[in-house]
């Protein structure tokens, strides 16, 4: 409990500078900012042992109900005092991962994953600096390959419960003018060489659309366009793609009007050994005169 101008003499340990009643040591929650009992406290020994309970506890499905019953209609006051007084302290990398092991198996609610998304829209239509800080941490930092497949998964998975939602946005020129600028995508290395040969064979016929920046197509941003023919042809690593379906990729694409081609990708090599295969599909479809003859 707070107390000021007690006169007592006594004062907040963490040298705020507070007064406090007899028989205390700290300020409510003050105790965050002293360094020496941070150290007590946050050791790993009583760091899993608290993990363990709110492992435990969460996973008992009456304790979200009852948390939830004792606090509705309650004014919360106390979040806001432990908010401020951790102001300045940074999570370690550690400590992020112990908070990260802590919801593992835990399940949520289809209502809660539909709050924690409110929650979050909300958050970032009025403070939209947030993504904008987000995206600049984010910008040049490597993902681990891990990394990089749980995101493929997890980009399927939202896909499946929420069809079209993607398709919608990149439908949109602002939102891909946004996001070309944000992912600051360019051709990879099958991706150049590719185009290369293109270039060389069909100058000015293709162009590349993966980055977003020439927009999309029904949503989707296919590596190769050449819109005077509706053609399209697809590099299709097997790290990257290698949960996509092909001819669902054509199927879509002959569904907005173009002919679609998907080139299998295996190794470095395959760029050069296919190529003359995709040069004898772009003949064959070419109906007008090549470009520069």
């Amino acid at each position: 409990m707070v107390v000021e101008n007690l006169g007592t003499g006594i004062y907040c340990k963490c040298g705020c500078g507070e007064e406090i009643e007899p028989g205390n040591t700290y300020v409510n929650h003050h105790q965050l900012k002293d360094p020496e009992w941070r150290e007590k406290i946050f050791t790993d020994e009583v760091q899993e042992r608290r993990l363990e309970g709110l492992r435990q506890a969460r996973l008992n499905p009456e304790y979200g109900e009852k948390i939830s019953k004792a606090l509705t209609g309650r004014e919360i006051t106390w979040g806001d005092k432990i908010s401020e007084s951790r102001l300045g302290f940074s999570l370690s990398m550690e400590a992020c991962g112990h908070m990260s092991e802590a919801q593992l198996g835990i399940q949520k609610t289809p209502e809660h994953c539909k709050n924690i998304s409110r929650g979050l829209l909300k958050l970032h239509k009025e403070n939209p600096s947030i993504g904008e800080e987000c995206s600049r941490r984010q910008t040049g930092v490597p993902m681990s390959k891990e990394a990089c497949e749980n995101n493929s998964r997890a980009q399927i998975q939202y896909n499946k419960e929420h069809p079209g939602v993607q398709k919608e946005r990149w439908k949109d020129p602002e939102y891909c003018s946004k996001m070309a600028k944000s992912l600051n995508k360019r051709p990879n290395g099958p991706e150049s060489e590719f185009l290369y040969y293109l270039n060389e064979d069909f100058p000015g016929l293709f162009e590349y659309w993966g980055d977003g920046r020439k927009g999309s197509i029904g949503g989707k941003l296919p590596d190769f366009v050449c819109q005077s023919q509706k053609l399209i042809i697809e590099l299709f690593g097997i790290y990257w793609h290698k949960y996509d379906d092909d001819e669902s990729r054509i199927d879509y694409f002959k569904d907005n009007g173009y002919k679609c081609l998907v080139v299998w990708l295996y190794g470095s090599l395959d760029v050069a050994l296919d190529y003359h295969n995709v040069k004898a599909w772009i003949e064959d479809n070419v109906v007008m005169t090549r470009v520069g003859e």
